[in-house]
Parts: structure tokens; C-alpha cells; sequence
């Protein structure tokens, strides 16, 4: 009966693994494509802090909400495909996280000012798509590690249980 209970919490982490390791992949491999994107020379056209109000539900009610404010960097640039010239506002392949703090927004805004040159890596197949920064999202690379350590699991915790 061990046997099978460690068996039985293998596999469940394994799976656990599947489910965190889907999305993490996908976002790698979106990263991996982006980075390979070409890329041309645009020009910050706007940069600032927002605040953002989102509802937030309050505890487990399911009609009560209440509002949290969140700042988040809002940038807009400029660059060339050709003779077109684009808009975007993409820093990242993600949606920008917003923070409680306004000086997290402030901190990104302030790497972007406005009338700087930046490096726009443009999806060739759509260049109104573009991102200035095709690295994986602290999110994805967060899922990776999670997945890891479930698959790592996995395999050591039905030993251990199983000794």
C-alpha cells in the first residue's frame, strides 16, 4: 500500500508539473521568437506613471467588490518599418504588472524618457506588433521554476516515501 500511495503523489506532481510547464513553455517559446524578430531604431513619443482603479472582490463575497490603486508605466514610441511608420506601446511580451507603489512605475518610466532612441524588435509578420523587450516576464520565468521543482518532486518525494 505505500507503494501505491507514492506512486499515487508521484504522478499527481507530475501532473501538477504538466499544468505549470504548459503556459511557462509557451512563454518561452514566445520569447525565443520575439528575440529573433528584426529590429529598428524608434523613439520614446510619451512616457508616464499611471494610476489605474481596478474592483477587486472583497473576501469570498461574490457581489461585493472594493477598489485597489495601482500604478502602472505607460510608454508610446515610435519607429520605421520601410517607409511606414508605427506606433506601440509594448514594453514587454506581457501585460505590465502594476504595483501599489507608484515609484515602481516611476522607476520604469524613468529608464524611457521622452525623445530617447530604443530598440524595437518588430513580428515581422505584423509590424504594428512590436516589443522593446523580448526577454521572458518575471511571470514566465516564475513557472518555469514552479514546474522544475514539481517535476524534481516528482521523482524524489516517491522514492523518499517509498524508502
Amino acid at each position: 500500500m505505500p507503494a501505491l500511495i507514492a506512486v499515487a503523489i508521484g504522478v499527481l506532481l507530475a501532473g501538477l508539473g504538466v499544468l505549470t510547464g504548459f503556459p511557462a513553455w509557451r512563454g518561452l517559446a514566445e520569447s525565443a521568437r520575439a528575440r529573433r524578430w528584426p529590429t529598428a531604431t524608434g523613439r520614446v513619443v510619451s512616457a508616464r506613471a499611471a494610476r489605474v482603479v481596478i474592483a477587486v472582490r472583497a473576501s469570498t463575497s461574490v457581489t461585493r467588490y472594493r477598489e485597489r490603486e495601482l500604478w502602472v508605466p505607460e510608454l508610446t514610441y515610435e519607429y520605421r518599418v520601410g517607409e511606414r511608420v508605427c506606433r506601440g506601446d509594448r514594453m514587454g511580451l506581457a501585460a505590465p504588472s502594476g504595483s501599489t507603489e507608484p515609484g515602481a512605475a516611476e522607476a520604469v518610466v524613468a529608464r524611457y524618457p521622452v525623445g530617447c532612441a530604443v530598440t524595437v524588435y518588430v513580428d515581422p509578420a505584423d509590424p504594428a506588433n512590436a516589443v522593446l523587450d523580448p526577454a521572458p516576464s518575471a511571470n514566465t520565468r516564475a513557472l518555469v521554476a514552479v514546474a522544475l521543482g514539481l517535476f524534481l518532486s516528482a521523482l524524489v518525494v516517491p522514492i523518499w516515501l517509498w524508502a
